[in-house]
């Protein structure tokens, strides 16, 4: 289990990632110094907490070598892939939590992506910097940036724990450049790849691609995930839950408010 913990308008908020098929105690998560605490990946169904959702994902193993991963990818995906590598204007660089202490620079980009990219679908989604900076400061943080002729266009966002990763966040700067939207889109098809290897350079033998809607009536970005891994389809369990007095107030709150609109187990 990856637990970490950050303050947001002076309440204490945890997440806790679960792998490889991992459960967890009362006793234990209690020990987590938190108000709230996000539970992320579970395979079994705890008696107390707000249940959230469950969540489709797929997992790619990434044990065989590069050659023989590259070949489970959908044909049409790996002709992508290899005409995007063949473009000498898209350039990929990574970072891993040691680097990233020292480049500000690389999470103001990567904010400014995430933002740009939902307010082109109308919306208003803040990049979690807290947690990408707890993340990074318990050295668990990966994040690949591609460049198409020097200026970022994408990133993506990875949690490491042992030999494990999961995918984290993304995001993509496709409809401000629809002149350029193959390019775009084959560079982030790119990325995804170049990510998994790097990965596994650093140990991880298999890499969560971070959820998707359905299984059966994927959405676009499943599809896209798809193209990675159609096989191995996991579903887990997502909670919430008050670990302190303050944190039972503000569930209260939520619950009132309507904001949660779960079930309680």
């Amino acid at each position: 289990m990856l637990a970490i913990v950050y303050k947001k308008y002076g309440i204490r908020i945890g997440h806790s990632c679960f792998f490889n098929e991992e459960s967890i105690l009362e006793e234990e998560y209690r020990k987590i110094p938190c108000d709230i605490l996000y539970m992320y990946g579970l395979k079994t169904n705890l008696t107390k907490g707000y249940f959230l959702n469950d969540q489709h994902t797929l997992m790619k193993n990434l044990s065989p070598d590069d050659n023989e991963i590259f070949m489970t990818l959908g044909s049409h995906l790996r002709k992508h892939i290899r005409k995007c590598k063949s473009n000498k204007d898209v350039e990929i660089s990574f970072f891993d939590s040691e680097q990233l202490k020292n480049r500000i620079d690389i999470l103001k980009v990567c904010r400014e992506l995430f933002q740009k990219m939902y307010a082109s679908k109308g919306k208003t989604v803040s990049f979690n910097e807290l947690m990408a900076n707890a993340l990074i400061e318990e050295k668990n943080l990966c994040i690949g940036l591609v460049e198409y002729k020097k200026v970022p266009i994408g990133f993506s966002a990875v949690i490491l724990k042992g030999d494990c990763a999961r995918r984290w966040i993304s995001a993509f700067d496709f409809r401000n450049n629809k002149e350029e939207a193959q390019i775009y889109s084959d560079a982030h098809k790119l990325l995804d790849w170049e990510m998994m290897l790097w990965c596994k350079r650093q140990g991880a033998l298999s890499i969560d691609l971070g959820g998707v809607n359905s299984f059966e009536a994927p959405n676009g970005i499943a599809k896209f995930k798809l193209d990675f891994e159609k096989d191995n389809k996991i579903t887990y369990s997502n909670y919430m839950m008050a670990n302190s007095l303050i944190g039972k107030v503000v569930i209260l709150y939520l619950k009132n408010k309507k904001v949660l609109a779960g079930i309680t187990r």
